[in-house]
């Protein structure tokens, strides 16, 4: 169903572009908009990134602290996320679901990805400090700065990338007297380790149908007149791990084959795309340690 605040001429002129391939931006179906990301943009944060997709703007901040186990994930850690829509940004959304609302749609799309179910390529064991007692919990913060479409795929590119610089500190652990055992955070930063497991992480890719072709990296208005969607999450190998659909319109089988295909293809190339934009962050870092100068950082919180 198309969107009220856009009027039928205005539907009609993106739907006929879409099914010319000829976007109102210039792109065609399939094409991505100027990515640009940056982590470690947070300096007292565990991992840290912040992207934008041309006008979609997103600032994700990992920490990692301790706390009790689950009582049925006795020798894991876990994962919690929570996503925050700026006020300003909601306002671009042009729909009239509440600020909260927004906040909690993207918060459960989020934390559904991080579930020990979904997280099977993750040994969560790793998070572990005191079996049966205590563990490591890495606390996922996005906020959304400003919004031009297509936050699911930005917002987990970004939420990959705070991951992929996230590091935990070694722990030594201590028998006490009474046979209880305690532990104690090795001081040196040297010690502290990646979360094993975060490269396999599948990305989200969103792919709307609008009349009977689909898009990718949709804009506001193209998300507005997509009758529906889908979110593909797929493997760096393109294997596809998790498809979710959105909105009241139909799609057909054969469609939702090409489509599932098509997202799953595009989550593979950003695989790609982020490792080597990691790739080129570590060795400007390590570079900069060796000749004792600072790599400068565009963000605003750097």
């Amino acid at each position: 169903m198309v969107n009220p605040l856009i009027s039928p001429a205005e539907a009609q002129y993106i739907t006929s572009g879409v099914l010319a391939d000829v976007r109102a931006d210039g792109r065609k179906r399939t094409q991505f908009r100027d990515l640009v990301l940056e982590t470690g943009v947070l300096a007292n944060a565990s991992g840290s990134c912040r992207l934008q997709l041309d006008g979609t703007d997103i600032l994700v901040g990992v920490k990692v602290d301790v706390d009790q186990v689950d009582q049925d994930a006795l020798n894991c850690g876990r994962f919690e996320c929570s996503v925050d829509c700026a006020p300003t940004a909601a306002v671009s959304l042009g729909d009239t679901r509440s600020l909260d609302d927004v906040n909690t749609e993207w918060t459960q799309l989020l934390t559904r990805r991080f579930t020990r179910n979904a997280l099977a390529g993750i040994d969560l064991t790793q998070l572990c400090i005191i079996p049966e007692s205590t563990c490591w919990v890495v606390y996922i913060d996005a906020v959304v700065l400003a919004v031009a479409g297509n936050v699911a795929d930005a917002l987990f590119l970004a939420v990959k990338a705070a991951l992929a610089t996230t590091t935990v500190p070694a722990t030594t652990l201590v028998d006490l007297a009474d046979g209880e055992q305690d532990f104690e955070v090795v001081d040196d930063p040297a010690a502290a380790k990646p979360i094993a497991g975060i490269a396999d992480l599948p990305l989200c890719v969103t792919i709307n149908k609008i009349g009977t072709r689909h898009i990718l990296d949709a804009t506001l208005l193209e998300e507005q007149v997509a009758s529906a969607r889908i979110f593909v999450f797929a493997n760096p190998d393109a294997s596809v791990a998790h498809v979710q659909k959105s909105g009241s319109g139909g799609i057909e089988p054969s469609l939702l084959r090409e489509m599932t295909r098509t997202g799953a293809n595009m989550a593979s190339l950003l695989h790609h795309r982020l490792a080597e934009t990691l790739k080129l962050e570590a060795e400007q870092a390590d570079l900069a340690k060796k000749t004792g100068t600072q790599v400068k950082k565009w963000g605003f919180f750097a």
